[in-house]
C-alpha cells in the first residue's frame, strides 16, 4: 500500500511517534528527522542526568544517594583504601536495599541474585 501511495511511514522508538514521509523526499527528510532525534535524545539524557546527579561531602551522603540510584560527585581522597571501601560499602547497600524491597514485594526474590554493580570511582 505505502509504496503505491509513494509514502513510507517512519516509526520513532524513543518517542513512539509515527509519521508518514513522501518516498520522493527521503534525502531531505531523513537528515533532518536524525538530527531531530539526536537532539531530543540528548536533551532528555541530559534532564536525567542533572536530576540524578547530587553532590556529597561524607561517607554516609555518598551512600544514601547510591542507595537511591544517583551519581555522586565527592572530593576525591587520593586513598585507594576509602575508594575500595566505597566500592563494597555499595554493593552491600544495594543488597540490602533490595532485600528490603522483596519484603515489601516490590522486587521477587530472584532479584537478590542479579549482579550489583560497584560504585564507579573517577577521578
Amino acid at each position: 500500500k505505502d509504496l503505491e501511495k509513494e509514502v513510507v511511514t517512519i516509526a520513532i522508538r524513543h518517542s513512539g511517534e509515527k509519521y508518514e514521509f513522501d518516498a520522493n523526499r527521503l534525502r531531505i527528510l531523513i537528515p533532518r528527522e536524525l538530527k531531530k532525534i539526536h537532539n531530543q535524545m540528548l536533551r532528555n539524557a541530559r534532564r536525567v542526568m542533572k536530576a540524578h546527579t547530587r553532590r556529597a561531602r561524607t561517607f554516609t551522603t555518598v551512600m544514601n544517594n547510591v542507595k537511591k540510584g544517583n551519581r555522586v560527585l565527592a572530593p576525591w581522597s587520593e586513598c585507594p583504601e576509602s575508594e575500595k571501601e566505597i566500592q563494597e560499602a555499595s554493593v552491600t547497600n544495594i543488597l540490602n536495599h533490595r532485600k528490603r524491597l522483596v519484603n515489601k514485594g516490590e522486587l521477587s526474590p530472584e532479584d537478590l541474585n542479579k549482579e550489583v554493580g560497584k560504585v564507579k570511582v573517577l577521578c
